[in-house]
């Protein structure tokens, strides 16, 4: 069935039910209405928008969209779904974003929510907007914050998005943090590093370069401060700053 404008199809089946210039080369495929769209994966289906590629079987495009067929929204990956938005790729069995720019899911079941630059590579790992986020491990999640600042006057500062890289590790705003450590979080601050397993670091930090909150001991917790790194296990510093070494069991902040 072909209706609207300079549409075709090129497989039984197949369905163009509006809009123009779309093109449906796939079994069972359809596409509601737009412009300028293509379905080539089995099953797949477009709904609207402009320069979106459903190729994945059973793949999913809602609506969004680029002004050419390289800033279109892409469904590479068998039932995979791209709700809006402008220029995402979701290229994984079962991967979801959900509108934003320039976003890629690239794990199994991984979903990015919106935001811009964000990359789900890990399986069943998610980024909920911000910006130049990265989910790369297992089941990690971000949940916003995240993104890139240049000032023109010295001193520049040059903040960058949040990693969570450990298996269901997760970082919660904030910016340049790394969450590597299995189970290991962050919530807020910037340049923290939980590399520890089931480390924590709650806030804290500096925009500027070098001024860095780390947990590597496991079961480490460092909450606020700047500057400071403790390795031992079961360690907690609160408050701290101006790059101190902890190897205590336990550290509070500094009286003046």
């Amino acid at each position: 069935f072909v209706a609207g404008s300079h549409n075709q199809i090129n497989q039984p089946y197949a369905t163009v039910a509006g809009g123009q210039l779309n093109t449906v080369s796939a079994i069972w495929g359809s596409i509601a209405g737009g412009k300028n769209n293509w379905v080539n994966g089995n099953g797949a289906a477009i709904l609207g928008g402009r320069y979106n590629n459903a190729s994945g079987a059973q793949s999913t495009i809602v609506g969004g969209g680029g002004n050419s067929l390289v800033d279109g929204n892409d469904a590479t990956g068998e039932l995979s779904s791209v709700l809006g938005g402008h220029d995402n790729i979701a290229s994984a069995m079962y991967s979801v974003i959900g509108g934003g720019l320039e976003n890629v899911a690239s794990g199994t079941y991984s979903a990015v929510s919106g935001g811009r630059r964000g990359a789900t590579n890990g399986t069943a790992s998610s980024v909920s907007g911000g910006v130049g986020n990265s989910a790369t491990g297992d089941y990690a999640s971000i949940l916003g914050g995240g993104q890139i600042v240049e000032i023109e006057k010295p001193p520049a500062t040059f903040i960058n998005g949040n990693i969570a890289s450990g298996l269901a590790s997760a970082v919660v705003g904030g910016a340049s943090n790394e969450a590597s450590g299995e189970r290991s979080v962050i919530t807020a601050g910037y340049n923290g590093v939980a590399s520890g397993r089931s480390a924590a670091i709650h806030g804290g930090g500096s925009s500027f370069a070098g001024f860095t909150n780390t947990a590597a001991g496991e079961l480490s917790v460092v909450v606020g401060g700047s500057g400071t790194e403790t390795s031992k296990t079961h360690a907690v510093v609160v408050g701290n700053s101006e790059n101190v070494w902890v190897n205590k069991d336990s550290v509070g902040a500094p009286v003046h």
